[in-house]
């Protein structure tokens, strides 16, 4: 199954939750592969990526979810994000 349908599946309507959370997990996944391996270009490409998704957020999303899959992927972004950042201070200093 692709996520959008897995979501649609358990949630209804949680096609767009399940695009901007994979974008979201894929950012955070490529912002740690560059901090590992010390590689900017991951890093700057995990940051793009993490402005697509809340640009995408808050002029798609948040007309076309409902409040309790809009306030799931908001927090859910939001937890990922300081995850992101905490670990970006602790450890990528030399960026």
């Amino acid at each position: 199954y692709e996520a959008p349908t897995v979501f649609y599946i358990f949630l209804k309507k949680g096609q767009s939750m399940a695009v901007s959370l994979i974008w979201v997990l894929f950012a955070a996944t490529l912002f740690f592969i560059g901090l590992k391996k010390e590689k900017k270009w991951f890093k700057i490409s995990a940051f793009i990526l993490f402005g697509v998704v809340l640009f995408k957020l808050f002029l798609i999303d948040i007309f076309s979810m409902s409040a309790l899959y809009r306030v799931l992927t908001f927090l859910i972004t939001g937890i990922v994000l300081i995850i992101s950042s905490y670990i970006y201070y602790k450890f990528g200093k030399k960026a």
